[in-house]
């Protein structure tokens, strides 16, 4: 099966030495299916783990930029205009 079909799930007719390439590399790897895709999944997982904390970051990081910059803003109160 070549990289194509696994990650598409279509055929591709790739010319005969390239084929043969292909599978030869597949046979030389002992090309794992089930394997491979726990691997992918692994992966996923950690890359998911990785955004959330990312996001968690930049969450903490504006809270406390909003927390300095309302700490530096001086309330003013302005005296009421009187009506003639």
């Amino acid at each position: 099966m070549s990289p194509y079909r696994i990650i598409f799930k279509k055929a591709c007719h790739l010319l005969a030495e390239l084929e043969h390439i292909a599978l030869w590399a597949i046979k030389q790897l002992n090309f794992n299916l089930s394997k491979a895709g726990e691997l992918r999944r692994l992966q996923i997982a950690e890359f998911k783990e990785i955004q959330n904390e990312a996001y968690e970051n930049a969450r903490i990081t504006k809270s406390r930029t909003k927390f300095f910059y309302d700490q530096i803003i001086n309330e003013k109160t302005f005296p009421q205009a009187t009506r003639f």
